[in-house]
């Protein structure tokens, strides 16, 4: 069965409200090639991201047809965790280091050259090639993580399943996200973006280029450097203020010396 059929079924199933038996074995299938990178959840086609939505139904369906066992370790759930069983032959191909205390569940895509630090990666999520996903953090369902980033200690990216979203949270290529800093609802942080430690961004959050004095929604631009602030509630500064993230500046040599890539740790 081809991808397009998968998704076609997996449609219809959703469609219906009815789970069929025959869409618990797409959506079976649909995990086994998101845990192999042959399928991913969003992708960007001249400039525009591209949301493969059926993916995120898949889950869902699998879920809600699936039954719980007990996991190694003594837990109880209806996804494996990736690797479970691995070899170290598999670990040596995959050319990455998953240190003791990360859990990464089943359906998860992980490039080469990453870093897997004590956190949670859940279901559907994309980590792309030599990125570092420090301790404590927590890679929400579908989110999409690009080439040589870093996400910082106690951070959360967020998912789709719960609340339920049908964009994922997007950080594009070399970007660096620091400590304790939540990046949620389907936000873009674009390449070559840094986010300074304890900045909060969904949806709503307004972001203010100190740069323009322009106020947008959704998406970090590119280079930019964020820091958390507030801004007056409205034009007549009469009504308190509001948490929003500001653009300081646009990424130079200094601030790439600042937060490139550790080569050592790799």
């Amino acid at each position: 069965m081809s991808v397009y059929d998968i998704q076609k079924l997996l449609e219809a199933a959703w469609d219906d409200g009815v789970f069929i038996k025959s869409a618990k074995g797409a959506s079976e299938t649909t995990l086994k090639l998101l845990d192999s990178g042959s399928i991913v959840i969003c992708q960007k086609v001249n400039d525009q991201w591209l949301i493969n939505d059926w993916i995120r139904k898949a889950i869902l369906i699998y879920l809600k047809s699936t039954n719980s066992n007990i996991l190694p370790g003594n837990y109880y759930d209806k996804i494996p965790l990736k690797f479970t069983n691995w070899t170290i032959e598999e670990f040596k191909n995959a050319a990455i280091r998953v240190v003791p205390g990360a859990f990464v569940r089943y359906g998860v895509y992980v490039s080469s050259g990453c870093i897997i630090m004590p956190s949670f990666v859940n279901v559907g999520s994309y980590i792309g090639k030599n990125t570092m996903v420090d301790i404590n953090s927590t890679l929400g369902s579908c989110c999409y993580v690009g080439d040589n980033c870093h996400i910082g200690a106690g951070t959360v990216i967020g998912g789709v399943l719960e609340p339920l979203h049908d964009k994922p949270t997007i950080i594009e290529d070399n970007v660096f996200i620091g400590a304790c800093c939540s990046i949620t609802s389907g936000v873009i942080v674009s390449k070559g973006s840094v986010i300074a430690p304890g900045t909060h961004i969904s949806q709503s959050t307004r972001i203010y280029d100190s740069t323009t004095g322009e106020i947008s929604y959704g998406i970090i631009p590119e280079n930019a450097v964020v820091v958390a602030g507030t801004i007056p509630r409205d034009s007549n500064h009469n009504r308190g203020q509001v948490a929003c993230g500001i653009i300081v500046k646009y990424a130079d040599i200094e601030t790439r010396n600042k937060v490139g890539i550790n080569e050592l740790l790799r």
